[in-house]
């Protein structure tokens, strides 16, 4: 039982006014969270060189950087005489087989064995051959047009019209693109994460970001993660997708991503500076007596400013808080409740 003092709470009534005063903090439930800050960059959701599939003279191009495309947008032509007059050529080549094949198939139907086979075969192999001639020129010169394969946003101009422009090939590493386009109405946030936390990541866990320019915090989840850890930093890249429906945030821009490692709505905890550090984490609890007790804990959560305690202390427990230097077990002392959030 307690015995109160005139103008003194609970907490302080428990001992003798000669009694050392103490900081004492309850224990109590709270929302705990557990995470890792790490620095990340925001980039495009997916982004491109275009490049001319011929080589030609670049007769127009429609945008500039900034300039915002749709999927199959002219963005640019050629100037391709050479391929356009082998188009005409090969369609020429290929009426003239076609309407050769198509009368001797009408004699062989009409007149059954008048003509041998092999004219028939020879017809129908050059038929084929003039079409298939046909329909490679007519997509050769089908790429005079140059159109943009999704949504985006023009981030580089590189040529101008009466320009040169090689067929942007493999084998062909000094031809330069046309333009560059990046996908910004959907981003990707990369970050490393170190391997010591490498076990606990999976996809879903959820991250809050916060961009350092705009200062503004997103709450996302994990996308994917590439499972391999890299030899050279001993990390694993991360990635969150970040809806952009404004374009507000731009590639390149930093954050910082916390990944919330674990977390729990009702848990009984405490300060950090009322738990013992080490392997046999203890709390000093003053009990109603007014009398100092050591309590072995289990814990369960811990944060930069708080430890969840599993087992060895009760919701309202007072525990003594700060340093305990000069006090010791069994001592009586006065208890004086100050707030632990403030550290």
């Amino acid at each position: 039982m307690l015995f109160s003092h005139p103008g003194k709470s609970s907490e302080e009534a428990a001992a003798p006014d000669d009694a050392k005063t103490v900081a004492v903090v309850k224990a109590g439930y709270r929302s705990l969270s557990r995470g890792i800050a790490l620095t990340a960059e925001l980039r495009p959701w997916q982004e491109i060189d275009i490049h001319a599939k011929v080589a030609g003279y670049l007769k127009d191009i429609t945008v500039d950087i900034g300039d915002s495309v749709k999927k199959d947008q002219v963005i640019a032509t050629l100037d391709l005489p050479e391929q356009e007059q082998d188009r005409m050529k090969a369609e020429a080549d290929y009426q003239v087989a076609k309407l050769d094949y198509d009368r001797i198939q009408e004699v062989v139907q009409k007149q059954p064995g008048l003509l041998a086979q092999e004219t028939l075969d020879k017809a129908q192999g050059t038929y084929e051959e003039a079409k298939a001639t046909y329909e490679r020129a007519k997509v050769l010169a089908g790429y005079a047009t140059i159109a943009a394969p999704f949504d985006g946003v023009v981030t580089k101009r590189l040529a101008d019209p009466g320009a040169l422009v090689q067929a942007g090939t493999s084998s062909d590493t000094q031809s330069l693109p046309l333009v560059h386009l990046a996908q910004m109405d959907r981003l990707r946030l990369d970050f490393p994460v170190p391997e010591s936390v490498v076990p606990q990541i999976a996809v879903g866990m959820p991250v809050d970001v916060r961009i350092q320019s705009t200062e503004e915090t997103l709450h996302n989840k994990i996308a994917r993660i590439a499972d391999k850890i890299d030899p050279t930093t001993r990390t694993m890249d991360v990635e969150v997708d970040v809806d952009n429906p404004g374009l507000k945030l731009k590639p390149g821009m930093y954050a910082t991503a916390t990944v919330i490692l674990a977390a729990k709505d009702h848990a009984l905890s405490a300060p950090v500076q009322t738990v013992s550090q080490g392997d046999k984490p203890t709390v000093w609890c003053v009990n109603r007596q007014g009398i100092i007790e050591e309590h072995s804990i289990k814990v369960g959560i811990r944060t930069p400013e708080a430890v969840e305690i599993l087992d060895g202390a009760s919701d309202g427990d007072m525990l003594i808080y700060g340093n305990r230097g000069d006090l010791s077990v069994g001592m009586k002392v006065m208890p004086k409740a100050v707030d632990g959030t403030k550290g």
